[in-house]
C-alpha cells in the first residue's frame, strides 16, 4: 500500500503562484549558473 501524497503536493510553496514561479527561476538560474562556474573551473585545471 502506499503512503498518503502530500496534500500540497511534493514541492513546498509560498501560497502565492507568482511568488512559486519567480523562485522556481530563480533555483533554476541558481543550479545553472554553479554548473557553468564548475565546468568553468574544470577545464582552468
Amino acid at each position: 500500500m502506499r503512503p498518503a501524497t502530500y496534500p500540497g503536493g511534493m514541492i513546498p510553496g509560498t501560497g502565492s503562484a507568482g511568488w512559486d514561479l519567480v523562485l522556481q527561476i530563480g533555483i533554476v538560474l541558481a543550479l545553472l549558473v554553479s554548473i557553468v562556474l564548475m565546468i568553468k573551473n574544470f577545464r582552468d585545471r
